[in-house]
């Protein structure tokens, strides 16, 4: 059994011999280590190389800069591994993570998903664990938007490892770098046949770094195409998958939809001016927005104010209420990392 570990590789020399180093460590050595470099403009690609010399398991993909799921597909196209996981380039792993990983392998089962560890600074935070689930369509549900008491890190791709079966024309959608993780998944959902074709194994041998000033935490002008390029990709698959009328699904939806419109109005208040990136996505998801059939106990309380907002003082009033909960997020949060 020989486990493919991708690494997507993009301008991160400061934290990428940290991950190298961890990946290389392992004491597993059925594993090869697929590094994708997606155009590096730093030291990144010469880091690559010279680990691939001293490690005979590491292979290194150079291509053209296409984005984090472009580089991902171009690892899964070079990946000869039975079993496949991913690992960022800024995050590591427990250097006796593939064998708790073959330890956990069993026949007829094609994914897995693992915990992982939260690191912020030098504070390290253990997350829920990992709620399991009595069919694939709520499986699916949660994945399209974790419910309250659902492990927050559900839908990203990594601390999970996929048979190589499993991923047969399956891929990350290119023209997304938002939400492609969750797309992926979806994509997973509609291949399994069976819900013992999943493992839940609420171990963590994975690490997750909280880099303040990263992607993820900027203004992102095209929040809103990103946005709704997830909310489709997300519909055209319960469509495929004929769930779409399950209540799961329709509370997911609820839950997506106002989490994306708490989103938009964040992003907005990072840049001074006027948006209209909330009213155009309550025109698209007009429907899930206020959909009473949601159950409210699944939705976090911002969530269950914001349907009612909506449905009483329309799009506009709930906006106001979102901006003022925002700017009260963001100053807690600005005190809580002072105080660390």
């Amino acid at each position: 059994m020989t486990i493919s570990i991708i690494v997507a590789v993009y301008n991160c020399e400061k934290y990428l011999r940290f991950c190298l180093e961890s990946l290389t460590a392992q004491r597993c050595k059925d594993i090869e280590i697929i590094l994708a470099d997606d155009g590096s403009t730093d030291q990144s690609p010469l880091i690559c190389e010279d680990y691939r010399k001293k490690d005979p398991r590491i292979k290194v993909i150079h291509k053209k800069n296409g984005g984090v799921s472009s580089a991902r597909n171009a690892g899964l196209a070079a990946a000869g591994g039975e079993y496949i996981t991913f690992v960022d380039a800024d995050d590591w792993i427990d250097k006796d993570a593939c064998d708790r990983i073959a330890d956990q392998i069993e026949e007829g089962r094609l994914l897995y998903f693992w915990n992982l560890k939260r690191f912020f600074n030098d504070s390290v935070e253990g997350q829920r664990p990992i709620q399991k689930w009595n069919s694939i369509t709520q499986a699916a549900a949660d994945i399209i938007a974790c419910p309250k008491y659902q492990n927050a890190y559900l839908r990203a791709a990594g601390a999970k490892v996929y048979h190589r079966k499993l991923l047969e024309g399956v891929r990350f959608p290119v023209q997304m770098y938002i939400g492609e993780d969750a797309c992926f998944l979806m994509s997973c959902m509609k291949k399994l046949q069976s819900i013992d074709q999943i493992k839940i194994v609420n171990d963590s041998w994975y690490n997750y770094r909280i880099i303040q000033g990263s992607a993820v935490r900027r203004y992102k002008a095209d929040l809103l195409q990103q946005s709704t390029a997830q909310y489709n990709y997300i519909n055209n698959v319960i469509t495929e998958m004929k769930i779409e009328n399950d209540p799961a699904v329709i509370t997911a939806l609820t839950i997506f939809s106002w989490q994306i419109f708490m989103n938009l109005k964040s992003n907005s208040l990072k840049k001074k001016g006027i948006s209209e990136d909330c009213r155009i996505w309550t025109g698209l998801t007009d429907t899930h927005l206020k959909d009473i059939r949601a159950e409210h106990g699944k939705m976090s309380k911002m969530q269950f104010l914001c349907r009612l907002l909506y449905r009483a003082a329309g799009e506009a009033g709930t906006e106001r209420i979102v901006g003022i909960y925002e700017r009260y997020k963001r100053r807690k949060d600005k005190h809580n990392s002072s105080d660390l």
